[in-house]
């Protein structure tokens, strides 16, 4: 029985292999971020009486996100800043319930509790947002 072994990698192979990751990761993170901001315009316009005023898009420069009043961000070694947390309790927000929310794929905190939101909350947002931790959505209409 012989055994074969596995040729060790080149230090050629290891710079291709991190090239192709390090673009990958900018390209899966600036895609992130484009869905973050979409889905705070999404929110955005469930606000109807603009009880989120620093929520302006005009802008759109990177990390402005992060400076919207009830907007937790993470930014990974100056990649695109990911929302992490939305505390948005007591906003006034009402409509169906931001199918989006899904999107937020880093999402640790996620409070909407005490608006007016309706619809159907996703049996597998457990599944669909992996690192969320916190979650309150009482005080609505589901």
């Amino acid at each position: 029985m012989s055994t074969k072994m596995k040729p060790m990698p080149t230090t050629r192979n290891l710079n291709v292999l991190l090239i192709f990751w390090s673009l990958f990761s900018l390209f899966m993170a600036g895609y992130g971020a484009e869905s973050d901001i979409y889905c705070l315009q999404t929110i955005k316009k469930l606000d109807r009486f603009n009880n989120l005023p620093s929520w302006d898009f005009e802008s759109n420069t990177e990390g402005d996100i992060c400076k919207f009043n009830g907007v937790e961000c993470w930014n990974q070694h100056d990649v695109e800043d990911r929302v992490i947390s939305l505390l948005l309790s007591s906003k006034g927000l009402k409509g169906k319930f931001p199918q989006c929310i899904e999107n937020f794929t880093w999402l640790q905190t996620l409070d909407l509790s005490h608006n007016q939101l309706s619809g159907y909350i996703p049996s597998d947002i457990s599944t669909k947002l992996p690192c969320l931790i916190s979650l309150d959505l009482s005080n609505n209409n589901f």
